[in-house]
């Protein structure tokens, strides 16, 4: 197997965003603002990520499982498209790919509604060693407790570095498996509403309590237009900083811009950026995801992300 640059846990979606003008409520009619709600766009928090940063020139393999629509539905072509390779991608017959439907109202609140399919529990098994093994870097994500335990055993088993996307689903992610992933972690990302409910949860005091857990070298917050928060393990302790929002052309659609930072995050990683750098990656790359609807619509090429990076290098915080 050759060698990939990222490799990649988590569901594989075809989402349905739909935007309505009041909040959804039981025995009233919502209606639906926006005509493209019912166009599909291709998503899931690990394939966002990986057709991100494949655009960029990065190799990376997402772990997936994909119904007998993978073709038809026009997904397999979505991430071919983009570069990402496919050696992974499992078929389960009989069954279709993990489908979303995100609601978002006047207020841009959400409801996310989910279909595992074929990557439901029931489908899990652990995928070939190699493709860990090979891997430079890892990233996990809302995923099946029993595909994630399989990839986090085998990130540890060939001592590959782990990313965790954070996402306050604990169906994916009940506590004691959480904790075990937060130590497994050398940088979790999470917004602000993550970072209060994982406090909640664990009774912490302060967000830095995490790094308790040994391997946690980096942690980063993501506070929407108010840019974001990081924490690194130094010489002398946990020091902080923070990295303002890059200013997009408009403002279209949120979804997925969470995944885009870490997509630039994990560009700025992987071509061995300090923190402070990778920040800013983040924050430029989340920047084009918003201003089209679909999580990588907007997905930048090298150049036109440099070019933006290069317009926005002064507000990296020294």
């Amino acid at each position: 197997m050759r060698e990939s640059d990222l490799v990649a846990g988590g569901y594989p979606s075809i989402d349905r965003i739909v935007k309505i003008r009041q909040k959804a409520r039981t025995g009233h009619t919502a209606i639906i603002e926006n005509r493209e709600s019912f166009h599909p766009f291709f998503g899931g928090c690990a394939v966002n990520v990986c057709v991100l940063l494949s655009r960029l020139g990065w190799r990376t393999l997402p772990l997936i499982r994909v119904g007998d629509d993978y073709e038809t539905s026009g997904y397999k072509e979505h991430m071919e498209s983009a570069g990402v390779h496919t050696d992974a991608v499992e078929r389960v017959e009989g069954e279709i790919t993990s489908y979303t439907y995100l609601i978002e109202d006047a207020e841009r609140e959400h409801i996310t509604l989910f279909y595992p399919g074929a990557m439901d529990e029931r489908h899990a098994r652990p995928f070939p060693e190699g493709h860990v093994r090979s891997a430079r870097y890892a990233l996990t994500t809302a995923n099946s407790r029993t595909d994630n335990a399989h990839f986090i055993k085998q990130c540890l088993q060939h001592d590959i570095p782990l990313a965790f996307g954070m996402k306050a689903d604990y169906d994916a992610f009940p506590k004691d498996f959480l904790e075990e992933i937060l130590a497994t972690a050398e940088i979790i990302f999470m917004n602000t509403e993550e970072e209060a409910s994982l406090k909640n949860l664990f009774g912490l005091s302060d967000i830095c309590d995490l790094f308790t857990h040994d391997r946690l070298k980096t942690l980063v917050v993501t506070r929407g237009a108010e840019g974001s928060l990081s924490y690194k393990r130094g010489d002398e302790g946990i020091g902080s900083f923070g990295t303002p929002a890059v200013a997009p052309q408009r403002v279209v659609d949120t979804t997925g811009s969470g995944d885009a930072f870490i997509a630039g995050y994990l560009h700025g990683v992987l071509s061995g950026a300090s923190a402070r750098d990778s920040a800013l990656y983040g924050s430029v790359m989340a920047s084009f995801i918003i201003e089209k609807t679909g999580c990588t619509t907007n997905a930048p090429t090298k150049q036109a992300f440099m070019k933006r990076l290069n317009e926005n290098k002064d507000r990296r915080i020294p």
